[in-house]
């Protein structure tokens, strides 16, 4: 029983490294350099920081810059309804404040009775 259980381990060990170097040995056969068939695009390297400075001055105008034009409605959909939603936050809080202070008047009014 012994036997055969240490002779499959040794052969588990001679396969396992067996493959392991064909592994090797195969990967450092097969190495092939190919050329580079794609022209890779000049990048002006100063083209986002373009981007950026037309963004700071005018908001969409980096976008429009880099030919993207149609994210310019996006960026304006953004801004008007960020815009709405603080004004409307606005007035609620005008409302909820002057509530609380005709409130607090009328619990003045009738502690004074």
């Amino acid at each position: 029983m012994k036997k055969s259980s240490m002779a499959k381990k040794i052969i588990f060990i001679v396969l396992y490294f067996n493959f392991g170097l064909y592994s090797l040995l195969a990967q450092e056969e097969n190495i092939n350099k190919l050329k580079d068939t794609l022209k890779l695009e000049s990048l002006d390297p100063l083209r986002p920081a373009k981007a950026a400075f037309y963004s700071a001055v005018f908001p969409g105008l980096g976008q429009v810059y880099n030919k993207k034009y149609w994210k310019v409605p996006i960026v304006y959909g953004a801004i008007g309804v960020s815009l709405y939603y603080y004004s409307d936050s606005q007035k609620d809080i005008m409302f909820i404040e002057m509530s609380i202070k005709k409130d607090l008047k009328d619990i003045k009014a009738n502690l004074n009775i």
